[in-house]
């Protein structure tokens, strides 16, 4: 079945369109990509909007003990983005596990910061160096 955007006017798959109670076919009525490109908008056009993501950050600096400016410096070493793939946004604050287990830091430990996917892969592979180079060696094997 398909439907037609009301924003761009192009046809579309229902899947195209996100689920709404509100609509008489379930789907609301613009498409999932015109949705996600007026959010973007509407938020750099309203940052005080964002405080609540911005009380986030803070809070995540602060509980690994180190300041604005270290975390600051931390984001700027690569443009704001992740220090281990590059590509995507940093929003982790990366420490060593073996000198404070868990989600907090004395702040030494801090070793930069890396993106969700890369935080979670960190984590997952439990900072284990023979762990990685195995996965490594794994994908050349497969490769």
């Amino acid at each position: 079945m398909k439907k037609i955007c009301a924003k761009c006017q192009n046809e579309k798959d229902l899947d195209s369109f996100a689920k709404g109670i509100n609509y008489k076919d379930g789907r609301r009525g613009i498409c999932k990509s015109c949705h996600a490109a007026y959010m973007k908008q509407y938020y750099y056009d309203n940052p005080e909007k964002t405080k609540r993501k911005n009380k986030q950050i803070r809070h995540n600096w602060k509980k690994h003990r180190i300041s604005e400016d270290h975390y600051n410096s931390l984001l700027d070493m690569h443009k704001g983005k992740c220090h281990s793939c590059k590509n995507n946004k940093a929003t982790n604050i990366d420490h060593d596990h073996e000198c404070c287990p868990g989600g907090y830091s004395c702040g030494k430990c801090v070793r930069g910061v890396l993106c969700h996917q890369c935080n979670s892969a960190l984590g997952l592979l439990k900072d284990n160096k023979d762990n990685i180079l195995g996965l490594l060696n794994y994908i050349d094997l497969v490769s």
